[in-house]
């Protein structure tokens, strides 16, 4: 089943006088239970490619839908300045998730409160912690819920933040080069860690990456390239790498 499709969408952007289309014509399809990685160098497009994607940015033509809703007319109704646009990501689609590092903004704040913040919406804090728990559970990072931001190494940093994104069970989780700046073993672990989780949930990833040992464990690899996607390919299977315990803080 496809959960979303992009269609023939185009976006430019203005570096001083000079207009840079970042994506010409770009269409793909993500479907559910599905690991899509876009492979890309710096300031070819990738992020702008994910917020279109996420309805938090509209293209300039083309047209964005995930599960049925039309994502680039409803992006196209916020208003914006281009100076001012958002950091953080704001006015996510219902069913979707996004990865941030930058983790919670009280760095002293438990990883299992964390993630529990991600639920305060829809449930009271007892249930919201309970469930935070089975997330990082099924993730394999339960031994980390004690430790606090500070006290955890780079891929552990990146699980946690796939924790705090996976927890409302999104249909989509969207990724903007997570693996970036890891080591070889510590991006095998998240990667491992992603693709077992669109496994065992049946949810789609759509994923970003500069290298191509980044994008390995997913489904479907397309390459961005000077605005236009390259024909996908499909990589090899791979064994799942488990993340190294250590003991609780």
């Amino acid at each position: 089943m496809t959960l979303l499709a992009l269609s023939d969408v185009s976006k430019s952007y203005w570096r001083g006088r000079r207009e840079v289309r970042v994506l010409d014509g770009i269409s793909l399809e993500v479907e559910a239970g599905q690991c899509v990685a876009v492979r890309a160098g710096k300031r070819e497009g990738k992020t702008s490619l994910l917020r279109i994607a996420a309805g938090l940015e509209s293209p300039d033509a083309g047209a964005v839908f995930f599960e049925g809703r039309d994502l680039a007319a409803a992006a196209a109704r916020r208003w914006w300045p281009r100076a001012a646009r958002p950091v953080r990501v704001e006015g996510l689609e219902p069913g979707m998730g996004w990865v941030r590092r930058a983790g919670p903004s009280n760095k002293s704040t438990s990883m299992l409160r964390y993630v529990a913040w991600a639920l305060m919406d829809d449930y009271n804090d007892r249930e919201a912690m309970r469930r935070a728990s089975a997330v990082l559970g099924e993730l394999g990072v339960e031994d980390l819920a004690r430790a606090t931001w500070r006290e955890l190494s780079d891929s552990e940093r990146i699980l946690m933040a796939i924790a705090h994104a996976v927890a409302r069970r999104p249909a989509l989780l969207l990724a903007d080069d997570v693996t970036d700046g890891l080591g070889v073993d510590e991006r095998e672990t998240v990667l491992a860690v992603l693709r077992l989780r669109v496994e065992q949930s049946g949810m789609a990833v759509l994923m970003t990456a500069e290298s191509v040992p980044a994008t390995l464990r997913a489904h479907k690899i397309i390459t961005l390239s000077d605005g236009k996607l390259v024909k996908p390919s499909v990589p090899p299977p791979a064994e799942v790498i488990q993340l190294p315990r250590r003991d609780s803080a």
